[in-house]
């Protein structure tokens, strides 16, 4: 019966115990804390990557045989800056041309000397009309055929004999020596420097948000200073080597002095984003991951976000927050779900 008191007994203490935990819980005193704002900030979607100084094509001047030759010899190489005129690639020449040409003179010279002499014999009266007539009809046959084979030779000089059309620089060279041309292809490719594009490697899922006329921020590695391109082309296929896309662009007015194949960094913006600022006290680092707390009522209420850029004093986060929702700036690293909270000032106000 003593026994049976007892245990009545503790069961009632240990209730009581119970019981006056949880009115102490019940009456926990609301955390004082701080909130300020969620803000929203248009930030600019951006495309980075790598580019390349490369030519105009509307001002490249290519070199080219009409005709199937050997190559003798290549004095150029790429990078190398040339004059109007200046004797590029010298391939092999025909020496029939050459020989018949010569021919084609010497008979020259004789009709012309027949022709005088019988000239001279006719005023003269010791033979008669016709012969001096016949010589002139074969003096002139002769340089008729004499002036033929003159073009012919100044064709295959010009053929043979490469120069550059328009001075600038060399930005390619497919001839060497021993090479058999084959007509109208390229040799030797020559670009105004005056006229540059950058040329962009684009990633494939990007180049649908490309499109001729955008602008372009370019940036030479380690340079503080930027300058503007505009979109001229964008490539509807990779390239095989890369797996990259291409594009090009214009080089505006006031860029620095650049040379062919120079490496740039660019930008280009494809439109805005919408993104939500807090301030940097709202946000609280726990092992499950970043979170904020709303002080929208007298409770906290915990919301995981996702951390992005920093902006000064304001931190881009990504979550189930709306643009002037409160949150909790200072005393936040003490709150828990459903932690009653009062605020008494606000702070990071809206910029």
């Amino acid at each position: 019966m003593k026994i049976r008191s007892v245990v009545v007994v503790l069961g009632l203490v240990l209730a009581g115990c119970q019981a006056t935990r949880v009115k102490s819980s019940d009456s926990q005193p609301p955390a004082q804390v701080q909130a300020g704002s969620v803000v929203r900030r248009l930030e600019p979607q951006q495309i980075r990557t790598q580019a390349t100084v490369v030519a105009d094509p509307r001002h490249v001047s290519r070199v080219s045989s009409t005709e199937a030759q050997s190559v003798l010899a290549v004095n150029v190489r790429v990078g190398d800056a040339v004059s109007k005129g200046q004797l590029l690639v010298e391939l092999a020449q025909d020496p029939q041309v050459r020989a018949a040409a010569q021919q084609a003179q010497i008979q020259l010279v004789a009709a012309r000397r027949t022709f005088l002499r019988e000239e001279s014999l006719v005023r003269g009266g010791v033979e008669p009309r016709i012969n001096a007539d016949q010589a002139r009809t074969l003096y002139e046959l002769a340089t008729t055929q004499a002036a033929a084979a003159k073009a012919q030779l100044s064709r295959m000089m010009a053929n043979t004999q490469l120069r550059a059309p328009t001075s600038g620089a060399v930005i390619a060279v497919s001839a060497f020596m021993g090479q058999v041309t084959s007509p109208g292809a390229d040799l030797v490719d020559i670009a105004d420097p005056r006229y540059l594009q950058a040329r962009l490697q684009i990633e494939p899922e990007d180049l649908a948000r490309l499109h001729p006329g955008q602008r372009v921020t370019l940036q030479l590695p380690g340079a503080t200073q930027s300058f503007e391109a505009r979109l001229t082309r964008v490539s509807a296929t990779l390239n095989p080597q890369t797996q990259l896309g291409e594009a090009d662009a214009t080089l505006l007015p006031g860029h620095p002095n650049l040379g062919f194949g120079r490496f740039l960094t660019a930008k280009v913006t494809v439109g805005q984003e919408d993104t939500l600022l807090v301030p940097a006290g709202a946000l609280v680092h726990r092992d499950d991951g970043d979170k904020v707390y709303l002080a929208a009522g007298s409770k906290a209420q915990e919301v995981q976000v996702q951390r992005g850029a920093r902006f000064g004093s304001w931190i881009a986060v990504r979550g189930t927050l709306s643009p002037g929702s409160r949150v909790v700036t200072t005393g936040a690293y003490e709150l828990s779900q459903g932690d009653p909270i009062v605020v008494t000032s606000a702070s990071g106000s809206a910029r």
